[in-house]
């Protein structure tokens, strides 16, 4: 798991490098409510049609993710990076371990028109992730309700990648 982990972070560290950073694209703070009451805190850059939320890991903040978020901001991308309850200004709710209510207000607080595969793929495998760490069973709802997630990102990748392949080799 530990090397899967570290592919993640140098699949991360290699996107940062790929588009470069611009002074212009500083963060505005915002903040916006949990479905439980909670507060999120997070640096919003850019304007783009495409929104990616970064979530950060126990030993880092919003701050950890501003060279990523700069750089995708850049690139066109509207980008919101979070800081988790407990975490700067954000307060939990009524769910004091609700990580999850926290990358959820993040995505409906998003208006762009699509939000990124970077972030669904974050909902979906961070509870995985949890369940392992602490040896918990997720239960079947939990499962086949991750199984339809995961299945309908392959499909509309699928669909995007086919799309995109049919329209560069058109002459």
């Amino acid at each position: 798991m530990m090397g899967l982990r570290l592919v993640l972070w140098l699949m991360v560290a290699q996107l940062a490098m790929t588009f470069p950073a611009d002074a212009s694209h500083l963060p505005i703070e915002v903040s916006f409510a949990t479905a439980d009451g909670g507060e999120v805190y997070a640096d919003l850059y850019g304007q783009g049609v495409h929104g990616v939320v970064l979530a950060h890991g126990a030993a880092f903040d919003k701050e950890s993710w501003r060279p990523l978020a700069e750089r995708l901001s850049a690139h066109g991308e509207q980008v919101l990076a979070i800081d988790f309850r407990g975490y700067g200004k954000s307060r939990a709710g009524s769910k004091p371990d609700g990580l999850d209510e926290d990358v959820l207000a993040a995505v409906r607080y998003l208006p762009s028109a699509e939000v990124s595969l970077f972030t669904l793929i974050e909902t979906v495998l961070g509870p995985f992730w949890a369940w392992v760490g602490v040896g918990e069973e997720p239960s079947i709802n939990a499962m086949i309700g991750g199984a339809i997630v995961v299945g309908t990102l392959a499909l509309h990748s699928g669909v995007r990648l086919y799309r995109f392949r049919r329209r560069t080799a058109a002459p």
